[in-house]
């Protein structure tokens, strides 16, 4: 039983790992790119 329990809590927070990973990331990488390419315009 506290096995089962175990195994489905990792499924959970494996799930919510490849969320964040497949949607915070992917946003991050844009606001980043995006900051340094508006950075490199200013300066230009």
């Amino acid at each position: 039983m506290l096995e089962a329990e175990a195994d489905r809590l990792h499924v959970n927070a494996a799930i919510r790992f490849t969320l964040n990973f497949k949607i915070l990331i992917p946003l991050e990488i844009k606001e980043m790119t995006d900051f340094l390419f508006n950075s490199n315009i200013e300066f230009s």
